[in-house]
């Protein structure tokens, strides 16, 4: 009775250990920003670039295309 006892014990208190490591060792965050696409995947030509979403390209909720080719 008594093992059986103590090995949940051991299972909880080892479970709260982990969590505690979890949530008082986190691991340090990497970001970054990328200005321009990377030439290898193909971004050089055709749509690239950004759209407005606001101002006289906009209505309500329609966006109105003024590409020129």
């Amino acid at each position: 009775m008594f093992r059986i006892l103590d090995l949940k014990f051991g299972y909880y208190l080892g479970f709260r250990i982990l969590i505690l490591g979890f949530l008082l060792l986190p691991s340090a965050a990497s970001a970054a920003l990328i200005i321009q696409a990377p030439k290898y995947i193909g971004l050089t030509n055709g749509l690239v670039g950004y759209w407005s979403f606001d101002g006289k390209d906009m209505a309500e909720n329609i966006k109105y295309d003024k590409l020129k080719i």
